[in-house]
Formats: structure tokens, C-alpha cells, sequence
């Protein structure tokens, strides 16, 4: 995946921008470190998605029967559809 200290700085980033607890990764190197990173990476991938999907419900997402964006009101024409010209 990449080296130690590309790793530290992604548990930096993990850390301040996410507020994961990247204290068991502090002793860890090499393929270790690598590893612990890339499921964090998973782990928070799955909770913003949770999340992102709980907003939605508040919301009342929908999506867009055309090209599938999140779109709040689809009976105001403001989401102008990407495959639009596709049709």
C-alpha cells in the first residue's frame, strides 16, 4: 500500500478529520501498519455511508430513476439529469 510514513500520515488524517482512534496503530509497522490502515479505511467507508444513508432517510431522499443522484425534490426540475442527453 505504501510506506510508514505515508501510513502516519493517513492515521493523522484518520484522526483529526475523522476522529478515529488510531491509538492500536501506534506501535505497528510494515505490512502491519498497512493492514490496520486499509480496514480503519474500511470500518469509517461503511459508518460514512451509514450515515450518509440516515441522512437520506431524514430527508427523504430519492434517487433520480435516470442516473441515480440523491435528489431532495424530484418534482422540482432543478436536477438536471448527467445521462439527460442520453435519452
Amino acid at each position: 500500500m505504501g510506506t510508514d510514513g505515508v501510513m502516519r500520515t493517513i492515521l493523522a488524517e484518520l484522526k483529526s478529520s475523522f476522529g478515529v482512534d488510531v491509538t492500536p496503530a501506534s506501535e505497528l509497522r510494515g505490512q502491519e501498519l498497512a493492514t490496520w490502515v486499509a480496514q480503519a479505511q474500511d470500518t469509517l467507508d461503511i459508518r460514512l455511508r451509514s450515515d450518509w444513508e440516515a441522512v437520506g432517510a431524514t430527508l427523504n431522499l430519492q434517487r433520480c430513476p435516470r442516473c441515480g443522484a440523491a435528489i431532495y425534490k424530484p418534482e422540482i426540475p432543478l436536477h438536471r439529469c448527467r445521462q439527460q442527453n442520453d435519452a
